[in-house]
């Protein structure tokens, strides 16, 4: 079973209720979210220190009391600093009900014909404060919640038309769309076959490019080489094995793609400015 996932395939929430609430803090083992997209609406909200957003390759730095609103399918990663932050995921399918004129909006939107705007602040008054309701009822739990959810989503979907926060701009170019196919072919590669050996070559081939511009392309995105991520993917997954399985050091690294012990510590220890040891003492305590 593979726990990490450049497209995410784990469900979020049950199939009544898929409505699910995520909260990141420095203890959290996916603290650093690595880049992935999946099939739900996600509401990204910071709540204290700052959140360094990549989406669909453009950077954006979220502070404290920032609500970001990502549609279903974006390429999205985030490096905190200081930070804790809740992420809320939802299907936006749900919602359609035997209702013509609500149907219509949403689907506008499911089909991304509409795209909500990606920031909210105190500034969107109505807006920002029904999805600071959202979080804190998903948080709290309290009898009838889920009746709430639901009608909090309506409601700001009815904000959200009412004062046309919707990106006037085409947000992706025809240009760009090929570029993130492309990195998402990448990734899927990564994905299935980062326990073997891969070479630049091997990469490159499966998006149709020469390895020289692979760097340049793999770089303008994720702002490290190809193969400086594939290495953070490994040792992304190898914080799953550690941190879920009994498996020893030395398996574990063989399991991730590292056929050298000392290579194996050393990266792990350049992303994760600890050793694999003391990272298992510190998450299994």
């Amino acid at each position: 079973m593979k726990y990490l996932a450049y497209k995410e395939n784990r469900k979020h929430g049950t199939m009544n209720f898929p409505f699910k609430l995520y909260d990141v803090t420095p203890l959290h083992l996916r603290y650093n979210m690595i880049l992935h997209w999946h099939n739900e609406y996600e509401i990204i909200r910071v709540t204290s220190g700052s959140l360094l957003l990549n989406i669909d390759g453009n950077d954006f730095n979220v502070k404290a009391g920032d609500i970001v609103f990502l549609k279903d399918g974006t390429l999205h990663s985030a490096i905190p600093t200081k930070c804790n932050y809740e992420c809320f995921l939802f299907d936006m399918r749900f919602l359609l009900r035997k209702n013509y004129i609500c149907n219509k909006e949403i689907y506008n939107i499911l089909n991304h014909q509409k795209n909500i705007q990606l920031y909210f602040s105190k500034n969107d008054g109505e807006a920002y404060e029904i999805l600071h309701k959202i979080f804190t009822d998903m948080k709290n739990k309290h009898k009838g919640y889920q009746f709430k959810i639901q009608g909090y989503l309506y409601y700001f979907l009815g904000v959200v038309k009412e004062n046309n926060y919707y990106k006037n701009e085409i947000t992706i170019a025809p240009k760009n769309k090929r570029r993130l196919s492309q990195f998402k072919k990448i990734l899927a590669y990564i994905e299935l076959n980062y326990s073997e050996d891969i070479s630049l070559n091997d990469l490159a081939k499966c998006a149709n490019m020469n390895s020289r511009y692979l760097c340049k392309f793999f770089k303008d995105m994720t702002h490290k080489t190809p193969i400086e991520y594939l290495n953070y993917y490994r040792i992304e997954c190898a914080c799953d094995q550690i941190y879920i399985t009994d498996k020893n050091i030395t398996q574990i690294a063989l399991d991730c793609g590292f056929n050298n012990l000392s290579y194996f510590i050393k990266v792990f220890k350049k992303f994760k400015n600890m050793t694999p040891n003391q990272y298992s003492k510190k998450t299994n305590n």
